[in-house]
């Protein structure tokens, strides 16, 4: 018996019950299935879609600005999305962009702290953050010749520098090779013994020398990164302002303007998920410190669940006055239009509108049922419609007939 396992998971179907959707999904010319995946970041990595069927709401244009802002809405509505889209107009995805989007959505022990009830510091968060910076510093130098090219030797070490302090993966040669191989565009041929000795030592540019000239600029860049020594900030000059300052410097050296910071995922991070108090208390630290939160040319965006407001409006020091918010809202219209729009890009065209896909008798009733019981929120509109094309799916497998519209 087919199962599924709860209302925000793709059901189980039989290989019988499979074919049928695929043959469905043939039938109307569709190149894959429009409501298969129902998380943004998901869908940002199966395919390259978002992009082409993103529903900007009210406020949109405000989020992309270079401001710091809270953003609010419901689960479902669409909070991850917008991060996304923020992000792809960002470096290093956007390479006509100055801005450096930095993705903040991981949090290390931080959420097993607060937990603990151990009092978090807005150090804290800029640690983690200088991480995921850093990181994404360098791929859009490996990327870009010229920026790279804007550093000077005392601003690669200092990069080095931050790369040592807050990136992990920095001592994991592994994945170093990884990049690098990346990188060059070819595997890059050494003796492993060799490759340790020369990676402890700076001397990687030594050890590629030959291979190195046929590669492309990005994987010479690796090379100069992990042989650049060093440049350590004076230990008493290492507050969490400072330091975000000094990272700024190298941003501005490297030709861009300014960095935005998306926060995101924060209710669903364990044991942060359903528990707003613990939220608060997690996000407090941080948005308190105004000196951090309105440092030069720093924008941060956080997408914040709804019921999260309320709880951060009661968290001392938090000067949420100084803090624009926005929220995401949905209406009918707007959910008609998502609907739409995943019908277009999925068919190249084809489909349009979503009556076409049922009975002429029951069409426009369906989709007015779906929009209505959707609620205003997306995501029960992408599962409404997935059930619904999998539910004719099963039928079809449990009585083999000629393909029908579902109704």
């Amino acid at each position: 018996m087919s199962k599924s396992t709860s209302s925000s998971s793709k059901p189980i179907l039989t290989v019988a019950e499979k074919q049928a959707l695929r043959d469905w999904l043939v039938l109307h010319e569709f190149r894959a299935n429009p409501f298969d995946v129902r998380v943004a970041e998901h869908e940002a990595k199966r395919e390259p879609y978002l992009h082409t069927y993103f529903i900007s709401t009210p406020y949109y244009d405000e989020i992309r600005e270079a401001q710091t802002l809270i953003v609010y809405a419901s689960r479902g509505c669409g909070k991850s999305a917008h991060r996304i889209m923020v992000a792809r107009d960002c470096r290093p995805y956007n390479p006509s962009s100055t801005t450096l989007g930095v993705e903040y959505t991981s949090f290390g022990n931080l959420a097993e702290w607060v937990k603990n009830g151990r009092p978090l510091t807005a150090g804290d968060h800029i640690r983690l953050i200088l991480d995921r910076a850093t990181l994404t510093l360098v791929e859009t130098l490996a990327n870009d010749v010229n920026l790279a090219k804007c550093l000077s030797g005392k601003g690669l070490q200092r990069l080095r520098w931050f790369w040592d302090t807050f990136c992990p993966v920095a001592q994991d040669q592994v994945w170093f090779t990884d990049q690098l191989h990346a990188a060059t565009g070819a595997i890059p041929v050494y003796d492993w013994r060799a490759f340790d000795q020369a990676y402890a030592g700076r001397q990687l540019t030594v050890l590629f020398e030959s291979q190195a000239q046929q590669w492309k600029p990005a994987g010479r860049f690796w090379l100069a990164l992990a042989d650049a020594p060093p440049a350590a900030i004076d230990e008493n000059s290492r507050s969490p302002l400072f330091l975000w300052q000094s990272f700024m410097r190298l941003v501005r050296q490297a030709g861009l303007t300014d960095v935005c910071i998306l926060i995101d995922e924060v209710d669903e991070r364990p044991p942060l998920t359903d528990n707003p108090d613990f939220m608060a208390d997690f996000l407090a630290p941080l948005l308190a410190d105004l000196d951090i939160m309105e440092a030069d040319d720093t924008a941060f965006k956080l997408f914040l669940p709804a019921d999260l407001q309320t709880e951060l409006h009661r968290r001392p020091g938090v000067r949420i006055d100084r803090l624009p918010t926005r929220s995401i809202v949905w209406n009918d219209e707007s959910l008609a239009e998502l609907l739409r729009q995943r019908l277009v890009v999925f068919s190249d065209t084809r489909v349009s509108d979503f009556e076409e896909l049922c009975e002429p008798d029951c069409g426009a009733l369906l989709h007015t049922n779906l929009i209505k019981t959707a609620s205003e929120v997306p995501r029960n509109l992408i599962e409404l419609c997935d059930s619904l094309i999998v539910t004719h799916a099963r039928r079809q497998a449990a009585q083999p007939t000629e393909p029908v519209r579902p109704c």
